[in-house]
């Protein structure tokens, strides 16, 4: 069967299953019925007159979705909904552009009083229809245009009633969000009603909030707030986002002078804001504010209401480092850090020290104070994480000084898991910005958050053992353990996070070996792979006169032999590059008495390779050219494009032999009937390496390349330039050598003419020996006689 006769054969099914089933029925179907309909995306999203036979079904099927559109019950309108979206993405433009009908029914079930999942799902459908419409600007103006006015009233108006549901809020708040930035002139006429619902959400009511909302509402109407500068007109986004982002910053001081009154802080202003001294703000009998504050939010009174409208302003702030604006912005860095420090200079520790404390404010608001104060300093982390995030390694003028107080709030709260994780994240961010640079001081600072890691990561791994073994004897306890384990989960992954980023990105030779060894011991004995794996790869420096380190390279081979990071260090997948001796010569330098030991290559059956290598030909192909009888013109032309060596050439078929005969080694056979041959064997070792000292040795002085003897007389530099190709047992091997090298003249005449040992580059002490010009053994029988 093909796709199209099955594609057939499944519109056919799911029309029949539309039309047999009872409206009671369809909720139940609609899910399966919207996945079958994307299986028929081949035949709903071809063109009317390429559809042939199934013209009819499709026909049949757009006519029955819109018959159940404006069904009389809940149920069919409900499945409806659901049928319309799965169809719309499936037939594409053909669907897309006839749709103005399911448009308008979907905006006639919004203004219902249908159940808020219903009304959910039709936002839902209609602002896919409205994003689907933004690739085709006919279709914009036939289809979003005109419906989508009507579409935000009738959201205003349902989310402004009493009983609407969080999740209504929610979803229409995300449909905002999607299509205000594309759509802000049709946005601007209703940005005052938008901005109200806003500020209701998201400021707290006189003692407190009048609705208990979920941190993902509040999340989206934040984004939303900050997203209503693209409404601004004659292209004063950036200007509208300015103002709002400076009214937050105004409005998070106004509420710390209130919310900080009873404690006296260490706090001085450098942004242009200053601390309040209003008396009014003292003699009140309890925090609060009596207006509207510069962010346009309402009146608040009592501590728990300050720090929920403070915790609000700063989600505000963060918002505006995470959503992209309309135009370029100016962010005003100085007054954003001026507030950071202030929100996290008064920690719990310093409100309840009698030197810092207001005496005008009653003790019970100083406790209520100590106890919301970590809320608000887990909500600044998350704005200081937001900001690393924005502005990567541009925020090193100030890194240093929120690593501190950082440090500093970690000491005072460390009892708040919250606040612990907040600032293992905010700190894990810092040191892969800037740890390869941190000095030993700063290092030092952070002994305490490293070392309150390593204890949390003892305890999660405690808890976790302790919960395994009470599962079988009592399954309450059992299920206890695994609820407190499962809200640390969070806690144990910033603590192994920022442990294996402190062990990865600090410089070794700074960490403390105590707090090191802390570290490797944690690792262990919690079988934390990434922590492991950061030790073992960036081991500690090794002190002078110490003892040798143990490697945790076999714990961790043992407890994660499976994982592609350890396969990968223990066992790399390089193949070894074997270079084998070209046409059976061996090393000048080799040592007569190693004749007889075998080889240290190792045989194919060694290799565990089965006498082939997977890299075998493509190194056979890299050194050894494919058609020998050609590999001279390869050569030539490889080289074509460097300059010739100035070597006639008599002189470079001397070179060459030279080059040859100085290879050849001297066996004990050879040095028995030749007393000379010992003096070129270690003459050869001396000057191994230097293919002009070779070239020089190979043949008699006059095959020297270079001007005539008046010219060497003068005292003139000889350039020898080298770089030949010499053929070995019918191949050709090319030896790299450096493209030209001065050799003073004087040295060679001084040699030719057995100059002394004494200050001369042929001397034995000399690191460069001048080989003598002439091969012919310069001994006397006598003098062999005498040595013998």
């Amino acid at each position: 069967m093909t796709s199209s006769s099955a594609a057939n054969a499944t519109l056919r099914a799911v029309t029949y299953r539309i039309t047999s089933a009872t409206p009671e029925q369809l909720p139940l179907l609609a899910t399966q019925l919207a996945g079958s309909l994307w299986n028929c995306r081949e035949i709903l999203s071809a063109p009317a007159d390429s559809k042939n036979d199934a013209t009819a079904l499709v026909h049949r099927l757009r006519t029955k979705i819109t018959s159940i559109l404006q069904d009389r019950t809940i149920e069919g309108r409900w499945a409806a909904v659901v049928l319309v979206k799965a169809t719309i993405e499936a037939g594409g433009v053909d669907f897309l552009s006839k749709s103005n009908a399911w448009v308008r029914s979907l905006l006639a079930i919004l203004k219902r009083p249908d159940p808020s999942t219903t009304r959910c799902l039709a936002v839902i459908a209609l602002t896919r229809i409205f994003t689907l419409t933004w690739d085709y600007s006919n279709l914009v103006r036939e289809i979003t245009t005109p419906a989508l006015p009507g579409f935000i009233s009738t959201c205003l108006a349902n989310i402004k009633k009493e009983r609407c549901p969080s999740t209504e809020l929610n979803t229409v708040l995300e449909a905002f969000a999607t299509l205000l930035p594309r759509h802000p002139t049709i946005f601007r006429t209703h940005e005052p009603q938008i901005e109200a619902v806003l500020n209701e959400v998201l400021s707290s009511g006189p003692t407190g909030p009048t609705l208990h909302h979920s941190q993902k509402l509040i999340g989206t109407a934040q984004r939303v707030r900050v997203l209503l500068h693209h409404c601004a007109p004659k292209q004063g986004a950036g200007e509208q986002w300015d103002r709002t982002f400076q009214a937050t910053v105004r409005a998070v001081h106004t509420t710390c002078d209130r919310l900080f009154r009873g404690v006296n802080e260490d706090w001085g202003a450098v942004g242009g804001t200053h601390k309040s001294t209003d008396r009014a703000i003292f003699s009140a009998n309890e925090a609060g504010l009596d207006s509207q504050d510069e962010a346009s939010f309402g009146p608040w009174t009592g501590i728990f209401a300050g720090r929920d409208r403070l915790v609000n302003l700063v989600g505000i702030l963060q918002s505006h480092l995470q959503t992209t604006t309309a135009s370029a912005v100016a962010l005003r860095v100085g007054s954003l850090i001026d507030a950071i420090t202030r929100l996290m200079g008064t920690t719990t520790v310093s409100g309840l020290a009698g030197a810092k404390v207001n005496a005008e404010v009653s003790r019970e608001e100083r406790e209520a104070l100590s106890t919301v104060i970590p809320n608000v300093h887990v909500a600044t982390m998350s704005l200081v994480h937001a900001l690393l995030r924005r502005l990567g390694y541009a925020s090193a003028s100030y890194a240093q000084s929120i690593s501190e107080l950082i440090v500093e709030v970690y000491r005072a709260e460390h009892f708040d898991d919250e606040l612990k994780k907040a600032a293992y994240g905010c700190q894990s961010s810092l040191l892969r910005l800037f740890g390869p640079s941190l000095p030993r001081e700063n290092i030092a600072e952070l002994t305490s958050m490293i070392q309150g890691c390593c204890g949390d990561m003892m305890q999660s791994d405690a808890s976790a053992s302790h919960a395994d073994g009470k599962l079988a004897g009592s399954q309450p306890v059992a299920l206890k353990q695994a609820a407190i384990s499962q809200h640390r989960d969070g806690l144990l992954t910033a603590a192994n996070r920022l442990v294996s980023t402190f062990v990865t990105e600090v410089n070794p030779a700074f960490v403390p070996r105590k707090l090191r060894t802390q570290i490797e011991r944690t690792a262990v004995l919690t079988r934390s792979k990434d922590v492991l794996l950061a030790c073992v790869l960036n081991p500690a420096r090794k002190e002078v006169g110490g003892r040798l380190q143990t490697s945790l390279v076999p714990l961790l081979a043992k407890e994660y032999p499976d994982t592609r990071e350890v396969e990968a260090m223990l066992r790399p997948r390089l193949p070894p590059v074997v270079v084998q001796n070209p046409g059976g010569f061996e090393d000048a330098d080799m040592d007569a008495s190693d004749e007889g030991e075998p080889s240290e290559e190792l045989s194919p059956a060694a290799n565990g390779t089965n006498g082939h290598h997977p890299a075998d030909d493509l190194l056979s192909a890299l050194i050894q050219p494919s058609n020998p009888t050609s590999d001279r013109e390869e050569q030539e032309e490889l080289y074509s494009t460097t300059p010739p060596p100035q070597v006639e050439g008599s002189a470079q078929s001397a070179m060459t032999t030279g080059q040859t005969e100085a290879k050849k080694i001297v066996t004990p056979a050879k040095r028995a009937a030749d007393p000379t041959s010992a003096d070129l064997e270690a003459s050869v070792k001396r000057r191994r390496g230097s293919p002009v000292a070779e070239a020089i040795a190979g043949g008699p002085a006059s095959a020297l390349p270079g001007p005539d003897a008046a010219a060497m007389k003068a005292d003139v530099p000889v350039t020898v330039a080298a770089g030949q190709a010499q053929a070995v047992n019918g191949e050709d091997a090319t030896v790299v050598a450096p493209s030209a090298l001065n050799v003073p003249t004087q040295g060679i005449q001084e040699s030719a003419a057995g100059a002394g040992p004494e200050g001369d580059v042929g001397s034995d002490d000399s690191d460069f020996e001048m080989p003598p010009l002439t091969m012919e053994p310069d001994t006397d029988p006598e003098d062999d006689e005498e040595a013998e």
